[in-house]
């Protein structure tokens, strides 16, 4: 005890008393040692402080308390060797105290050090090269973070054309993050403990050069991920080499360059789990025939093929021996047309499209052709007219199997965020969703919910469920497929006015859509044929009123009304924003969202959502002052969910100190069902940072 009241005495006595040295961001040298030139040192003291409170549950509340006190001392060294473009080096080091009413990284002293630097400077051949350690805090939900000891590093290279006939760009990072956290729970019941080991190494290349009448760029990226993720004894471990290469080649040929090519490969190669292999290759050509400002003439070709495989887990290949766990898909495809300008107002394109589409029991056969009329002219009163016509038909020949099974789909799933699945018309029961390593199945209901709109189909984590906030998760599903012939015809008319440059925006957009099927349609075509139409109104204004404090406002409204046989639905939309400088320094922004669907068929997944915020800015010179506040309400059938958020943050320079503060406050609900006793979570999130430089 006497040693950490001596201690944090001569803490305060440094802090208030030391003096400046020197601050530049030049090298200016004050000693040398041989071939080595010091410059002044810099450095800076002070303490960080924060606290956080959680409450959350359903009836009986489990409040988690984490409380912490640093104290940081850092010194700063800039140098070079012999010039400083040859070798100049910015070092930091430091350390920081931790005390508080938690227990994290398995004790309480941390070194902090950094090192940034430049050789060859100038020279076809420089480089800079880092490396970072610290303690760092990571957000896990709003107001709630975890520490973790991060280390990064890395460097990057150029080696001009003129040294080996190609320039060549190398870049390496590393980023490493461990953390063992103990959060103490008010109620003295069992702590909760979050650890994570984290490891990322990455390695980039790429080159470009001009070969006559090619331009050529090629790039790599190799990553090596390894973590193991642990919440109160349960494990969650992936491992994983990434590998992405492409190449780009264009090509212009003619007197003045009529005609334009461009050749793009890419293959992305994951090994681990999941494995899957993606590989894409396309040729374009492109030609004008004529072209100025009056007028352009203008066609394009196109041929591309893509291959994409994803293998099954063992959890997969024990489950069932089939072959449909294993998901390939194989395109080709070829398109033509033509488009055409006259001036500003008039453009006009045609194009044509074939496609062949293999999957592991199932393959598609499509056929169309699309075209679009677009009109615009200037009128009086600082305005535009604008109107347009589109077509789309399409010929889809589908055979195989009418059940097609997708595997390890994978997603990044975080807190306010649903996922959209990526098949249509997906059976629900069928959906398996597992960590990113597939040997941990989540529950329905108690880690994730599932719902469908229309033909999506969403999926969403379930606070307090064993899914972290921002982890990956892999999904399995089987999806319907529609066999036989299936024809679309889908046309759209659009048009509007705007005056006063954007003041009053009225439009409208009407579409036609027709869909039959012809030959066999399978036992699901009811699934699949839905003809009708949408109609659609709206007004949009955006204008900065210049004459009154350049006050910037956005509004706008939008009904929609579709009578698809299969999901009618109405729509209606808004969206609104309003900056207001009430003084050069004083600045207040509002913001606001409103949708509600209604579909006639499908009571149960009718949804609303609101947010709405407000910020109040100060800033002016070495003083920051911020205020917010926003609301966000998402309901879809009976299930609800709520955030109410305020925060504020004070930033203030005064000659060599520094402070910075911040306090965040969040309340949530979420309420999955009528007759379930809704989840709630409050948290209290503060900062506090007192800094002198020296």
């Amino acid at each position: 005890m006497i040693k950490k009241l001596l201690f944090l005495i001569g803490f305060i006595i440094l802090l208030c008393f030391s003096q400046k040295v020197y601050s530049s961001d030049k090298i200016n040298p004050i000693w040398d040692l041989g071939p080595v030139f010091f410059g002044a040192p810099t450095g800076e003291i002070g303490f960080r402080f924060k606290e956080e409170k959680l409450d959350e549950g359903y009836e009986t509340k489990i409040k988690k308390h984490y409380m912490l006190f640093n104290e940081e001392l850092n010194i700063n060294e800039k140098l070079f060797v012999y010039h400083p473009r040859f070798l100049s080096l910015d070092v930091l080091a430091g350390f920081t105290l931790g005390q508080g009413y938690a227990d994290y990284q398995g004790g309480d002293v941390f070194t902090n050090f950094g090192l940034r630097g430049n050789a060859l400077s100038g020279t076809p051949y420089s480089g800079q090269f880092y490396f970072y350690k610290r303690l760092m805090d990571i957000g896990h939900i709003p107001s709630f973070e975890y520490s973790v000891d991060q280390m990064q590093g890395g460097f990057s290279s150029r080696v001009d054309e003129g040294i080996i006939g190609w320039p060549i760009n190398i870049r390496f990072s590393y980023l490493s993050r461990e953390g063992e956290n103990i959060f103490s729970r008010l109620d003295e019941s069992q702590d909760f403990r979050f650890d994570i080991n984290e490891i990322e190494r990455t390695l980039e290349l790429d080159t470009q050069k001009k070969l006559g009448a090619f331009d050529l760029d090629l790039r790599s990226r190799t990553l090596f991920y390894d973590r193991i993720f642990e919440v109160n004894g349960r494990e969650n471990e992936i491992n994983f080499i990434d590998q992405y290469f492409s190449g780009i080649l264009h090509g212009k040929f003619l007197t003045d360059e009529e005609l334009r090519t461009i050749s793009r490969f890419n293959a992305n190669i994951r090994t681990g789990f999941p494995e899957q292999y993606n590989l894409n290759f396309s040729q374009e050509a492109r030609y004008r025939f004529f072209g100025d400002k009056f007028q352009k003439l203008e066609s394009f070709a196109s041929f591309g093929i893509s291959k994409k495989t994803r293998e099954p887990s063992e959890r997969q290949r024990e489950f069932s021996e089939s072959t449909w766990f294993q998901q390939d898909e194989t395109r080709t495809q070829i398109r033509g047309g033509i488009s055409h300008g006259l001036g500003e107002s008039l453009k006009s394109n045609l194009e044509g499209r074939l496609e062949k589409r293999w999957f592991t029991s199932y393959e598609e056969f499509i056929s169309g052709i699309s075209g679009n009329t677009d009109y615009i002219k200037k009128i009086p009163l600082k305005g535009r007219v604008f109107g347009g016509y589109g077509f789309s038909f399409s010929n889809s020949d589908r055979e195989g199997e009418e059940s097609l099974f997708a595997t390890n789909e994978v997603h990044k799933i975080s807190d306010y965020s649903p996922i959209v699945l990526e098949g249509e018309e997906i059976s629900v029961e069928s959906v398996i969703v597992t960590d990113i390593s597939g040997t941990v199945t989540y529950a329905e209901g108690l880690d994730y919910r599932i719902y469908k709109i229309g033909r999506l189909t969403y999926i969403e984590r379930v606070p307090e469920g064993h899914i972290l906030n921002g982890d990956t998760i892999l999904v399995d599903y089987s999806r319907l497929a529609l066999l036989g012939d299936i024809r679309d015809l889908t046309q759209t008319v659009s048009g509007g006015i705007s005056l006063l440059e954007g003041l009053v925006e009225p439009y409208f957009r009407f579409s036609d859509i027709k869909q039959w099927v012809i030959g066999g349609t399978g036992s699901n075509a009811d699934l699949w044929i839905s003809p009708g139409q949408s109609r659609i109104i709206g007004i949009r204004s955006s204008h900065t009123f210049k004459n009154f404090w350049n006050i910037e406002k956005f509004f706008s409204v939008e009904f929609e009304d579709n009578t698809q046989i299969l999901y009618p639905f109405q729509r209606l939309t808004s969206r609104s924003s309003l900056a207001i400088p009430i003084h050069r320094d004083l600045k207040f922004v509002f913001r606001g969202n409103k949708s509600i669907i209604d579909y006639s068929k499908l009571n149960q997944n009718d949804t609303d959502f609101l947010s709405l915020g407000a910020d109040l800015v100060y800033d002016i010179q070495k003083t920051r002052v911020f205020f917010g506040a926003n609301r966000e309400v998402s309901t879809i059938g009976n299930n609800e969910r709520g955030l109410i958020a305020a925060q504020s943050g004070f930033s203030r320079k005064i000659r060599r100190w520094t402070i910075d503060a911040s306090l965040r406050m969040t309340w949530e609900e979420y309420a999955r069902d009528e007759a379930l006793i809704p989840l709630e979570r409050s948290g209290i999130l503060f900062k506090l940072g007192i800094f002198r430089k020296f």
